[in-house]
């Protein structure tokens, strides 16, 4: 299991990420990059994270983040374009 916190110009939110799933996407979490993430929103203790169910490395951003709005449109808070 993986606690990472991701960011943009902003915000920031901490994810959770399961060992299936970090086995699945551990080649696209590194520092700087810039990655999608598809998950359950979740709050413990008041604070919300996101359970990550999927990720998507994100190609052609110049290694910079991008505010959220900018480029996907969030509902119900399933979908975050985040720099990791």
């Amino acid at each position: 299991m993986m606690f990472m916190k991701l960011s943009d110009y902003t915000n920031s939110i901490e994810t959770v990420i399961f060992p299936k799933i970090l086995s699945k996407y551990n080649g696209i979490i590194r520092e700087g990059n810039c990655v999608a993430v598809k998950g359950r929103m979740s709050y413990r203790n008041n604070e919300p994270s996101i359970i990550v169910e999927e990720m998507k490395e994100l190609t052609g951003w110049n290694k910079r983040p991008i505010p959220l709005n900018d480029i996907i449109p969030i509902t119900h808070d399933r979908v975050y374009l985040v720099y990791a």
